[in-house]
């Protein structure tokens, strides 16, 4: 009887029902603060902040560089960027109107999910299935975290594409629309090229007459994102994307080939036990050793193994359901080679980047319910096994969903959650950084460059340097703030290093030489910093280059319309004291 109720449930139902799971264990994350890469993308950015500027997305990055109109940084995500511009401009700066989106988000992606696995099984296993991806806690990270709200979206996007995919017949409507789907997938994140090979063996397998069409959509698709991108950032981005930003950058080849089972070890464990979640995982494996090569390389063999097994099982006692089999392993094997370092990227381990290679995992695992029930010779028959099953799901969900709750504290805010993290995770510099920043507002000046200078010690970068020399600066050390802010210059043209360093020369070591040469030179990278303009005029004033101040600060106010660039411009040309500058 409870059966034939789960079968006669419509969409809509199942769709309420994820809506209240999903609402209910993610709503102790609504009051979560804004922190980390939700300044510089959003509640610093004032470019984002406003609504004209979705346009300009399209031509540049992501991060806010200090130049009114000007994103910076490696990545080109335009509609994740335009998708921030719009909640921020309906509902404000209110980090629960992120949240609260990005969770619906979340739960759509989970339906969309269910609505896939429906066509390989039986509704009951791919509403469990769908479930299973809502709650799990490995797409926490993703789901919490208002800055990676570029993972559901490009999965929203991609899953729809591929949902659209499975059709039996299409007309040119059908191909315009999922070549638009999967362009928005990719210009809300990289990763959505994924979806290209994954509806390409989709169609092979089960549609082999449409393949070449698909292909051909998939070409041009790939041409015109390039295209975009290319204009917007280049190959690398745009100022200094190109420099290291963590130690699995800057390993060699056969380095990062050695952490390889040390990271599928890590997304393995976390998705089979998920007690330790963690963000910013960038340690990295220097030399072969048993703890950290041998046994993961194990592990991941038994693991690897037992999928085969699998498929061979499928091969020869249910070969209808072979090529499901090759359609999810071939999912999951494209996310999660894409995030095993063969090419480096910003972070060795990411939770958000298993959000992706979860679907064909979780479709294994359908594969596998499904051919037990299938070999079971008492299936349909005995009520105690059903009663089993069931039951053994329904605990699966409800520890995974307090599991979830439970870690939603730790996102409550910045300090919360990197004073969790630390604990757990190897040699993080990121989180070093981020305990020093909270450390640092906390006006805890030598907790704040203690951990600085810990995040300097495993990886030295610009934006520790930079934060380590503001510390110093607030304690009053003003030479030991200088060095530091050199050597953020040394690694790269980071336009705060600039600001600090002529402010630093201006105001505390009234060296107008040299600040003056500082915001000349931090011009060059960022020429319409409205905070470098203001000091190279103000220099020029002290130092009685009073035309060279009057033209600066008229350049300074055209280009940003700062009031004290107004005030320096009509002080000199009216030979008014300048106060209050």
């Amino acid at each position: 009887m409870f059966k034939s109720k789960i079968l006669s449930l419509t969409s809509f139902k199942v769709f309420t029902i994820f809506a209240f799971i999903g609402l209910v264990i993610y709503s102790n994350s609504l009051s979560g603060a804004f922190m980390r890469d939700d300044y510089s993308q959003i509640v610093n950015n004032p470019t984002v902040q406003d609504i004209k500027n979705i346009p300009k997305f399209f031509s540049s990055s992501t991060f806010f560089g200090g130049d009114p109109g000007t994103l910076i940084g490696r990545y080109y995500k335009p509609i994740t960027s335009t998708y921030f511009t719009l909640v921020a401009s309906i509902f404000g700066l209110h980090s629960f109107m992120f949240h609260f989106f990005q969770i619906l988000l979340h739960i759509i992606n989970s339906f969309l999910i269910y609505k896939l696995f429906e066509k390989f099984f039986k509704k009951p296993l791919a509403i469990f299935l769908g479930l299973l991806f809502l709650v799990h806690p490995i797409n926490t990270e993703s789901v919490v975290y208002i800055s990676c709200a570029q993972e559901v979206l490009f999965l929203f996007f991609g899953l729809t594409s591929l949902l659209l995919s499975t059709k039996k017949t299409f007309t040119n409507v059908n191909f315009g629309v999922i070549f638009v789907t999967l362009l928005l997938s990719l210009l809300s994140k990289e990763t959505g090229i994924l979806f290209i090979p994954s509806i390409l063996i989709y169609t092979y397998l089960y549609n082999r007459k449409y393949f070449f069409k698909f292909l051909t959509l998939s070409s041009c698709l790939i041409i015109f994102y390039l295209i975009l991108r290319f204009n917007a950032i280049g190959l690398y981005g745009l100022y200094g994307s190109s420099i290291p930003s963590a130690p699995i950058i800057k390993a060699g080849f056969l380095q990062r080939l050695i952490n390889i089972p040390l990271i599928v070890y890590t997304y393995l464990t976390t998705f089979l036990f998920p007690k330790d979640l963690v963000i910013n995982q960038s340690w990295i494996i220097k030399t072969l050793n048993v703890k950290d090569f041998f046994i993961p390389l194990l592990f991941d063999l038994l693991i690897f193994g037992l999928i085969i097994i699998e498929g061979i099982i499928i091969r020869r006692r249910f070969n209808s359901k072979f090529k499901d089999y090759i359609f999810f392993l071939s999912i999951f094997l494209l996310g999660l080679g894409m995030h095993i370092q063969v090419i480096p990227l910003d972070m060795t381990v990411a939770e958000r980047w298993f959000y992706f290679p979860i679907v064909g995992l979780i479709g294994l695992i359908g594969l596998i319910i499904n051919n037990f029930k299938m070999s079971n010779p008492l299936r349909g028959k005995n009520s105690n096994l059903r009663l089993l099953l069931f039951t053994v799901a329904l605990t699966t969900i409800a520890l995974l969903s307090i599991r979830v709750i439970y870690r939603n504290y730790d996102w409550k805010n910045e300090l919360t959650l990197v004073s969790h993290d630390i604990k757990i995770s190897r040699e993080s510099y990121h989180l070093e950084q981020n305990l020093a920043n909270n450390y640092f507002l906390n006006n805890e000046i030598e907790k704040a460059i203690y951990h600085y200078e810990r995040s300097i010690q495993i990886f030295p970068y610009f934006t520790n340097y930079t934060n380590l020399g503001t510390a110093y600066r607030k304690a009053k050390e003003i030479d030991k703030a200088e060095q530091s802010y050199k050597k953020a210059l040394e690694i790269g043209n980071f336009y705060l290093t600039y600001e600090q360093l002529a402010s630093l020369y201006y105001s505390e070591k009234q060296d107008y030489t040299m600040a003056k040469e500082v915001a000349q030179r931090g011009l060059t990278y960022y020429p319409n910093n409205q905070k470098l303009l203001l000091i190279l005029a103000l220099s020029y004033y002290k130092l009685d280059q009073l035309e060279n101040a009057k033209q600066g600060a008229l350049e300074c106010y055209k280009r940003t319309k700062n009031q004290d660039c107004y005030k320096l411009y009509y002080g000199i040309s009216n030979n008014v004291p300048i106060k209050g500058i």
